[in-house]
């Protein structure tokens, strides 16, 4: 199915008669009648003729001339490149064994066919990521106080408290976009934090031989559309 081609304006004759009319009052307030008896409006509607027209021509520009005005722009056609996609693999119910999948392991989305860049290990287990948020300024004094409570005999003269609340960080859900994180200001100490965790069934013990040896995929996107900062 080919892709439809955008359209350069989808203005139509009423429309561009309708936005050169609401403009009047704006320019001319002692232009007062606006009514299709008027030679003024009369002119609007033959101008707004000739516009439809003009945006219909345009609109079927043949494609080499397409090009070519890209061209002139310095936007010539990109090389073609195959397409590519982010997969998961889990195992949440299989044995407690790796899985080692290859290379170039064929995928289907539909009826189209990819093939995997890189191997991996399916490990049978659970990751969560965490961070160590501040606690908010508001509740600092109580948090302090608590804390006091509980750990005064383990405090040093001279230390500087800083008090923070682990936060686990959501998956995105399906179509919509990961929650940034920035390690400056979100985190008390600039890191992130991985759990592993062994399925309900299983024994943590058992699953460290298993686990021996294995390769842990840790992917990190950046947030391009934000400030940025420069990593010391």
């Amino acid at each position: 199915m080919p892709v439809p081609e955008p359209e350069i304006d989808t203005m139509t004759f009423s429309e561009l008669v309708s936005a050169a009319r609401a403009r009047v009052p704006v320019h001319t307030p002692e232009w007062t009648n606006l009514s299709d008896a008027d030679p003024g409006i009369t002119l609007l509607q033959l101008f707004a003729f000739i516009g439809e027209n003009v945006i219909y021509r345009a609109n079927r520009i043949p494609e080499r001339n397409r090009l070519k005005f890209l061209r002139l722009l310095g936007m010539g056609l990109r090389p073609a490149t195959a397409a590519e996609g982010l997969v998961t693999f889990s195992n949440p119910r299989g044995p407690a064994v790796a899985l080692t999948l290859e290379k170039d392991q064929e995928l289907t989305a539909g009826r189209v066919r990819f093939r995997t860049a890189t191997g991996l290990d399916v490990l049978p287990i659970e990751s969560r990521l965490y961070i160590k948020r501040p606690v908010p300024i508001g509740s600092q004094p109580e948090v302090e106080a608590l804390y006091r409570q509980l750990y005064a005999s383990f405090e040093e003269p001279g230390q500087t408290l800083a008090f923070y609340q682990t936060e686990a960080l959501q998956p995105p859900k399906p179509g919509e976009a990961p929650m940034a994180t920035d390690l400056a200001t979100d985190t008390i100490d600039g890191a992130y934090w991985l759990a592993l965790l062994a399925r309900p069934s299983e024994d943590p013990a058992a699953l460290r031989a298993v686990l021996g040896g294995r390769v842990l995929t840790l992917g990190i996107a950046p947030a391009v559309e934000a400030e940025v900062r420069v990593l010391l």
